[in-house]
């Protein structure tokens, strides 16, 4: 259980520190990131193949696009049409994805963003792997 236990004023900025049952202490923007990394880790174990994705980005219709060509079964999130959007992208940059879209993950894992989800496939590991998690069906 978290309880407030005082306001710590940062400059501009105010950070609420907040005591966790673990005895340590954490601010609010510590509980704020664990609470977007617990949404996209609901998102991605909902299916084998999910997408977060931009509705205006040429580089998420075209990893969309080769999902799809290859039949997989996809969950896409669009993280500019979706509630709590920009707090799941912030929660995908603090995993290191720069830029935050799009971001696949295979399986419950960072497969990666686009770069490195054409190399997987340059590499011919993809497919097994999409098959490997029965994101798809051949």
């Amino acid at each position: 259980m978290l309880q407030v236990s005082k306001d710590v004023d940062l400059g501009s900025t105010k950070n609420w520190v907040v005591k966790s049952g673990f005895g340590g202490i954490r601010s609010m923007e510590a509980k704020k990131m664990l609470l977007q990394m617990e949404e996209v880790t609901k998102l991605i174990s909902q299916r084998p193949l999910v997408i977060f994705s931009k509705s205006d980005c040429c580089m998420c219709y075209s990893i969309e696009t080769l999902f799809r060509g290859f039949g997989a079964n996809s969950a896409i999130h669009e993280v500019d049409q979706i509630p709590r959007g920009q707090e799941i992208e912030e929660a995908l940059s603090s995993l290191g994805c720069n830029p935050t879209v799009p971001v696949v993950f295979i399986g419950g894992e960072l497969g990666g963003g686009a770069g490195e989800v054409i190399s997987l496939h340059l590499k011919r590991s993809l497919i097994p792997w999409l098959k490997r998690v029965k994101a798809l069906w051949v």
